[in-house]
């Protein structure tokens, strides 16, 4: 499997091609990734599972969500890569 940063630059990739500008739409502040509604599909989309249901596999992938059995620290680093992607994005200019 991809590691979280490269599952993260494809998540970014489908919301580029999907919700542009998307990044700009994101309170980094309340970014919470272990959130239905505060993580980064929560609060494009309103709610994860409006966009993922059941699909935990392909949330993954697009690094939405972690695999089971990941450990609690996971999340801390997924949610920390999600917002450095962003911050850069809008200091380049690019969100």
């Amino acid at each position: 499997m991809a590691t979280i940063a490269a599952r993260v630059a494809a998540g970014a990739a489908w919301l580029d091609l999907h919700e542009p500008g998307w990044a700009n739409r994101i309170d980094t502040e309340r970014l919470l990734m272990r959130s239905c509604k505060e993580c980064v599909v929560g609060q494009i989309f309103g709610d994860f599972d409006r966009l993922f249901g059941t699909d935990r596999v392909g949330a993954v992938v697009f690094g939405f969500s972690l695999p089971y059995g990941d450990p609690a620290h996971a999340w801390d680093y997924l949610e920390a890569v999600w917002r450095d992607l962003i911050l850069a994005r809008r200091a380049e200019g690019g969100a």
